[in-house]
């Protein structure tokens, strides 16, 4: 039976921000208050952390996390939060943008070595195109894959976790499914390169979150787990089964039934809510998701799956999940 690590971003504790209240909704908060405040969430084993956002000096930050018994799920690599990556980052035009991306990830690696990390996130957020007849997109599928194969090859120790999602920040992101994911990883052709699946993305991909980790399995490029919850339409980064109970319940099943035995990361944005409270919330609603999902009658369940019989699937979930 798989053991699951669960973190909770630092981004969590971040002063959220839209376009109606530029400010963000609450004050921000130091680095030590943050860990300060993870450190006392029951049942959390650590944070994801990114760079160069979050910290510069890999060796004071693992001290500062190891005074605090925080783990480390992955390095998160920040290509989209700056103006200069408008137009492309891993995939600009502008050669000395693109090595700059490129740089920007091998340090990460280094830094994440420093940590003990084997993992490092990467979402290209602002490589897509907005437009119709706006872009080359066979250059900038190309320029995707070389700049990807390059950081890969920087440290095959290191697992780079490609994630996708389906918009925002542009119209369209290149790496936007389940599907293209998996055909990046394969035209990049490295072992340590594979797929970081974010539920929330999943969702907006009109993806079933479950059947899609049982396909990344099956290429064995489930490398990482964000977890979060949102209603199809856009990523609202929502506490996770909040929404879509089922789906988020059948996710913990497949991570469970397919022995995936990394980090779940919880992927949330509390922008009106007490981000203590919701990383409590999140990280017990998961435990007790799994439990569920260790507690139905798998053999009762997968001789259904044969023959696709919803109705007692129902009646199963039903009786196991809701006792009635």
């Amino acid at each position: 039976m798989s053991e699951l690590k669960y973190s909770v971003e630092l981004s969590a504790f971040w002063p959220p921000a839209d376009r109606c209240v530029p400010g963000g909704y609450r004050k921000p908060m130091e680095i030590e208050q943050m860990l300060d405040a993870l450190a006392g969430i029951d049942g959390l084993d650590g944070t994801e952390i990114y760079w160069p956002g979050d910290f510069d000096d890999p060796v004071a930050m693992k001290s500062m996390l190891d005074e605090r018994g925080l783990g480390v799920a992955s390095v998160g690599v920040d290509i989209f939060a700056d103006a200069q990556w408008q137009k492309g980052a891993l995939t600009s035009a502008d050669t000395a943008l693109r090595g700059e991306a490129i740089q920007r990830h091998k340090d990460a690696m280094d830094a994440a070595v420093v940590l003990g990390v084997d993992t490092l996130t990467m979402w290209p957020g602002q490589d897509g195109f907005d437009y119709p007849f706006q872009s080359d997109y066979r250059a900038l599928w190309q320029r995707l894959t070389d700049g990807v194969r390059e950081v890969g090859e920087h440290n095959p120790n290191i697992r780079v976790a490609v994630e996708y999602k389906v918009k925002e920040p542009r119209s369209h992101l290149l790496v936007s499914n389940v599907g293209k994911a998996l055909t990046l990883v394969h035209d990049v052709g490295l072992a340590n390169v594979g797929v970081c699946l974010d539920v929330g993305h999943a969702l907006i991909a009109f993806e079933n979150p479950g059947e899609s980790m049982a396909l990344l399995d099956a290429y064995d490029r489930l490398f990482h787990v964000h977890m979060n919850d949102n209603y199809r339409e856009w990523d609202y980064d929502m506490l996770p089964g909040s929404v879509h109970l089922w789906e988020t319940l059948e996710a913990f099943y497949w991570m469970d039934r397919l022995g995936y035995e990394g980090w779940i990361n919880f992927d949330i944005c509390p922008f009106r809510e007490d981000p203590v409270r919701a990383s409590q919330e999140t990280i017990s609603m998961a435990r007790q998701l799994m439990r569920a999902a260790r507690e139905l009658d798998h053999d009762r369940l997968e001789t259904l799956q044969k023959t696709g019989d919803s109705v007692a699937i129902c009646t199963l979930l039903r009786e196991s999940v809701l006792k009635g």
